[in-house]
Parts: structure tokens; C-alpha cells; sequence
């Protein structure tokens, strides 16, 4: 309602210096971005304060050819939209991982089933799988063995089971506990798991 004066040629030589650096950066980063929420995040950062800083240029030739100082005010606004949509846009992705939340592309019935079909293996239960990334999944289960397997098949079990784990699911970290047998078994009543989907 009371606009305090703008010098338009100081406005104009910051915004002018300031998208110099921004596109720079953006460029720089523009090889990644898609590799990493975190650097994607970065990539939009930049390139929302070299896109504001061209809008702040735009409007600082305004101000000195029109006097149109409300056009200050506008370009804010619509810089802040700007950026909270894409907040927005990346805002669940990131809260899931940070939430531990369960791999939304992966299906854990699945992941059970194809553990249960190993030779020697009876039942899985207490199964735990989280996102540490966006690239990353990282599970935790107690596996029940046979009780007439041999001691010998039973140390080899770990290792398939993780390498089953890593090159059919993707899942590159795993943690196993290993019991003896109980009344749970693959064919028969469905091994749980306890995976809150967020």
C-alpha cells in the first residue's frame, strides 16, 4: 500500500549477477539431478533462483521504464508459487524415505514366497523392509529352517537367500536371523509381514 522507493539499476545488477551464478550452478549440477532426491532438490533450488532472478531483471526494466513498482510485489508472488509447488512435488517422496516407509514398488508377498522356495527353508516371518534412499532398500526377517537340514546346508543358506534378495528384488542390505522350525509353514498359512506402507 506504501511502496518504498526501488532503485531499479541496483535491482537489475544483482539480479543480473545473481542469475550468472544460479545458471552456472544449475549446469553444474544438471548431470546428477536425476541420480539423487537430494541433488534433484538442489538442481530445482537453483534453477527456481536463477529463474527469480530473470524475473527480478524483468521487472527491475519495468520499474525504470514504466514505474511500475507493483510489478516488485507481483513477481514475489508468483516466485513463492513457484517454489511451493515444487516443494510440493517432492515433499512425499522424500518424507517416505525419511518415515522408513516400505519400498512402494516391491511385493513383499512376493519377496516371502521366493525365500519360502529355498530349499531348506520352512517359513519367514517378521519381515521389515524400508527405503534408506531413493536407490536403496534395506530388509530384516527371521527365516525358519528345517530341523533335519544339515549344519553344513544351513550356513550356505544365508548367502543364497541374500544374494536371492539382491539380484531378483533389488534389496542390497539385509539382515537374517535364523530359527528352528516351528508350526508356521510356506504352503501352508501365509507367512506374515510387517511393512507399514506410508
Amino acid at each position: 500500500m506504501s511502496p518504498e522507493p526501488i532503485l531499479g539499476w541496483v535491482m537489475a545488477g544483482v539480479a543480473l549477477l545473481a542469475s550468472v551464478v544460479d545458471v552456472a550452478t544449475a549446469l553444474l549440477l544438471w548431470a546428477i539431478a536425476k541420480g539423487s532426491l537430494t541433488v534433484r532438490a538442489a538442481f530445482v533450488h537453483n534453477v527456481t533462483d536463477a529463474l527469480g532472478s530473470v524475473a527480478v531483471l524483468t521487472g527491475a526494466g519495468l520499474v525504470l521504464w514504466r514505474d511500475w513498482t507493483w510489478v516488485d510485489p507481483l513477481l514475489t508472488l508468483i516466485i513463492a508459487v513457484y517454489v511451493l509447488w515444487q516443494v510440493a512435488t517432492m515433499l512425499p517422496q522424500a518424507v517416505h524415505i525419511l518415515m522408513e516407509g516400505a519400498p512402494p514398488d516391491r511385493d513383499l508377498d512376493e519377496v516371502t514366497r521366493a525365500v519360502c522356495a529355498l530349499e531348506g527353508v520352512e517359513s519367514m516371518h517378521h519381515l521389515h523392509a524400508w527405503q534408506t534412499d531413493e536407490h536403496h532398500i534395506a530388509l530384516e526377517a527371521h527365516i525358519v529352517v528345517l530341523d533335519a537340514m544339515p549344519s553344513n546346508q544351513r550356513e550356505n543358506l544365508r548367502p543364497a537367500v541374500k544374494q536371492l534378495l539382491s539380484q531378483r528384488f533389488g534389496i542390497g542390505h539385509s539382515t537374517l536371523e535364523f530359527e528352528a522350525a516351528d508350526a508356521r509353514r510356506c504352503g501352508g498359512e501365509r507367512a506374515g509381514y510387517d511393512a507399514t506402507q506410508q
